[in-house]
Order: C-alpha cells, then structure tokens, then sequence
C-alpha cells in the first residue's frame, strides 16, 4: 500500500475511532444503570456487540448480492440457450407460379 493511500484513510479511521468511542461511552451511561456492570466491561460488551452486528449485517449483504447475481445470471444464459424456430414464409411472386 502507497503513503498517499494511508495519509487519505488515517483522518478517517480517526473519527471512526472517535464516534466509536462516543457510542459505546453513550451506551454504557444508558446500560449501566440496569444492568450495575462495572464502566470497562459495559464498553467492552457495547463495541463487541456493535461490531458483531456490522460484521453480520455486513456479511448478510454481500451474500445477498452474490446470491441475486449468480440467480440473473442464471436467468440470463438460461434465457438465450432456447432460440426460437425460424419462421418461413413462401413468397410465391417470386417462385414464378
């Protein structure tokens, strides 16, 4: 990987960091009066169960689109393997009758 190609992604992952970090803080103040879990396992469990679900959400979608291409696909060439017959028609101007 280039330089200019990590210069460009590290602002990035920086505020994903950052709002990463507001959310699982948000979460544990919003948890941790029902369930009483000490501050570091509460925002342990929040970024866990936050990545766990972009990961699963993440991995439904991309299976989704492989499944709908290969299924056009399949549509696609099993559409243009049947021609249909030839149509003949006698034109009898021109056979001299």
């Amino acid at each position: 990987m280039k330089s200019g190609a990590i210069a460009i992604s590290l602002p990035f992952s920086g505020v994903l960091g950052l709002l990463a970090s507001m959310t699982s803080t948000t979460n544990t103040m919003a948890i941790d009066p029902l369930v009483h879990m000490q501050p570091a396992v509460s925002i342990l469990l929040a970024t866990l169960v936050g990545f766990g679900l972009t990961m699963s959400g993440t991995t439904g979608l991309v299976e989704f689109s492989k499944w709908r291409r290969s299924h056009r696909t399949a549509e696609a060439t099993s559409s243009c393997q049947v021609d249909p017959p030839p149509i003949q028609t006698t034109d009898q101007s021109m056979s001299g009758s």
